[in-house]
């Protein structure tokens, strides 16, 4: 090496060890850790596959697709979404897991969006069962929600999670007004949703009954007369517990969760790939298409299976099979008083500042022996208050104001009467307590007072024996039979789909009338008739492509459609009444369609019109309209 050159180079210019490096050993304790790191990375490249497989941003809950549950505000019920404001803060849904499998992990993914005014401070929380489980602020101006909020193993033992969600804040700003609200705008979207994941795949027709979203598909797999019949009435015990039904003859493409077959176990096997998992005994038997647990219908036993299913008798169907041979629900309606606790009031203690509704919707159907109530007992808890506030009742039946009363001078007690003109088949009664006080200003102190509907609350029947639609319910109340003269060549899917949701409504809760198909009724007892038959009169009819009236003079004669629903009322020859339904296409019944005091309802998919039985045809707007 030359004087001045460089210690780390040697003189043909390659690099060369530093002094102290040449022959230098790599301890075994290095040799040691590298190992340990080797076999450690080895060890989680086998039992945590996903650590290596996931993007970190991935939120899912990685599980295989047989064990995840979940269920979104929209299958829920909910396809808007939900919203809360000051005015309606709250909003409470219940959703039932699965028992007979291992909830791993369940939580609640809130997706949507919020507007919250500077001057306020408001707060999203979630309760489950009772107990809150989260709260977080909500971000001022306009802001996005997607947040996932666990929900404690506790609160998942029984299956049963009744999920609070609410809104609450307040105004800064230090002012006299009447109104204290945040101004507070929260917008959860439809694919909010709770989701778990299960130890194994859903394998008992309660837990696969559990996991149903409202949107319902009955897949018809054989046409047979009974076994269109069990369709029928599956179908109808589905709507009467608030699911959409579709009838097809085919399975969704995609996910078949939501979807219940009816026919033969050989025949679902062959048409729609359909494998029991049970016993075979039936009625009720779950098996998989799929990835989906599918639930079907494998007995003819239609009335019997939907009120199995009806009724809280499912939680018993712990296993792929259940065969039930007699379920009778007991009868809630009787005498001339209903309590509004049977038909769906909430009688818990509530609290009040300014005013609280209780609805009550009720089917004159589901009332003793189809009559109509003349009149509404209400008895409200009324709180300890000062003697300057005075509470008042407002009553509404179906949107008529049918009673605005004091409560104070007689504790809390009153009787509404409930006009037989503002009657509909199916009915929604709201009960309003409104507080109303002499004080006023900024120095009175808003305050929440106890509140409660008591179980005397109660319709009284009457004697009217209704008009039009509303007299129906009375004269099949007896017992009717369902009756299709004979489709021919038309549909019989496009005649369930028209026919069930409305002879649901016509029919009392868990009565499931027999379907005589290729039969015509003989015009003396009450019936149901879907199309034509000669010993019925209606007033109006479809014939030759036209809609036309039979009274005299002819006031109706118009081109018919290709797609809609004629319903009206009808009288058999020999003295039977009931009602008739006539359609054409495949167009099904819409939901919540009005059947009030009038004989016929011409329904099609851009709208509906009403007729009276000499022909004229109903119009609703006023006769002139003034231009925009």
């Amino acid at each position: 090496m030359t004087e001045g050159a460089d210690p780390g180079n040697s003189a043909d210019g390659a690099e060369d060890y530093f002094p102290g490096e040449r022959r230098r050993v790599v301890p075994k304790a290095a040799w040691l850790v590298l190992a340990i790191a080797l076999a450690t990375l080895l060890v989680l490249l086998v039992s945590r596959p996903s650590w290596f497989t996931h993007d970190i941003d991935d939120q899912s809950l990685r599980v295989p697709a047989d064990r995840h549950f979940s269920k979104s505000l929209a299958t829920a019920g909910d396809p808007d979404g939900i919203w809360l404001s000051d005015e309606n803060p709250s909003r409470t849904f219940a959703v039932r897991l699965p028992v007979d499998v291992d909830t791993d992990q369940a939580r609640l993914r809130l997706v949507g969006s919020s507007r919250v005014p500077d001057t306020s401070t408001a707060f999203l929380s979630v309760s489950v069962n009772g107990q809150l489980i989260d709260r977080a602020k909500i971000a001022s101006g306009d802001d996005t929600i997607d947040r996932y909020v666990e929900i404690p193993d506790g609160a998942t033992g029984d299956g049963e999670l009744r999920i609070r969600i609410f809104v609450d804040g307040e105004r800064h700003e230090e002012r006299c007004s009447a109104d204290h609200s945040a101004g507070m705008l929260v917008h959860l979207d439809p694919a909010s949703l709770v989701e778990a994941a299960l130890s194994a795949p859903v394998a008992s027709v309660r837990d696969a009954v559990a996991g149903w979203g409202r949107a319902m598909v009955v897949a018809v797999g054989d046409h047979d007369p009974a076994w269109l019949t069990a369709a029928a009435q599956v179908g109808m015990a589905l709507t009467r517990h608030g699911y959409g039904v579709e009838f097809t003859d085919a399975v969704p493409d995609a996910d078949a969760r939501d979807t219940l077959l009816v026919g033969p176990a050989n025949v679902l096997s062959d048409r729609f790939g359909w494998t029991g998992e049970g016993d075979g005994r039936g009625p009720l038997e779950v098996g998989r298409i799929g990835d989906s647990p599918v639930v079907a219908v494998t007995a003819p036993q239609g009335a019997l299976a939907a009120r199995f299913l009806g009724t809280p008798t499912v939680i018993t169907a712990d296993s792929p099979s259940s065969a039930p041979t007699a379920v009778a629900p007991a009868q809630q309606s009787t005498g001339d008083r209903v309590g509004v606790e049977v038909l769906g009031a909430d009688l818990s203690a509530t609290t009040i500042t300014e005013t609280r509704t209780w609805r009550v919707p009720f089917a004159l159907a589901d009332l003793p022996g189809g009559r109509i109530p003349s009149s509404s007992a209400v008895s409200v808890e009324l709180p300890a208050s000062p003697d300057d506030i005075t509470w008042i009742l407002t009553t509404e039946l179906n949107g008529v104001l049918v009673g605005n009363v004091p409560l104070n001078p007689t504790r809390g007690e009153v009787r509404v009467p409930l006009p037989a003109t503002a009657m509909r088949v199916n009915n929604s009664l709201a009960f309003t307590v409104s507080r109303d006080r002499n004080l006023g200003g900024c120095d009175v102190r808003v305050t929440e007072y106890p509140i409660q509907l008591n179980q005397a609350s109660a319709l009284e029947i009457g004697d009217d024996r209704g008009v039009g639609f509303t007299a129906v319910p009375q004269q099949l109340s007896a017992g009717a039979a369902v009756y299709v003269p004979g489709p021919g060549s038309e549909d019989v899917i496009a005649v369930l789909n028209r026919s069930v949701p409305v002879v649901a409504e016509f029919v009392a809760a868990q009565v499931y009338p027999d379907f005589r198909w290729n039969t015509a009724p003989d015009g003396r007892d009450a019936f149901i008739v879907l199309g034509d038959a000669d010993a019925v009169s209606t007033p109006l009819v479809l014939r030759d492509g036209r809609l036309i009236s039979l009274s005299f003079g002819s006031l109706l004669d118009v081109p018919s459609f290709s797609e809609g629903l004629l319903v009206q009322t009808a009288r058999g020859d020999a003295g039977g009444r009931g009602l008739s339904l006539t359609g054409a296409g495949a167009m099904s019944a819409p939901p919540n369609t009005v059947f009030g005091r009038t004989d016929v309802e011409v329904i099609t998919a851009q709208g509906r019109f009403t007729v009276e039985p000499d022909g004229a045809v109903v119009t609703e707007s006023p006769p002139r309209q003034s231009p925009p």
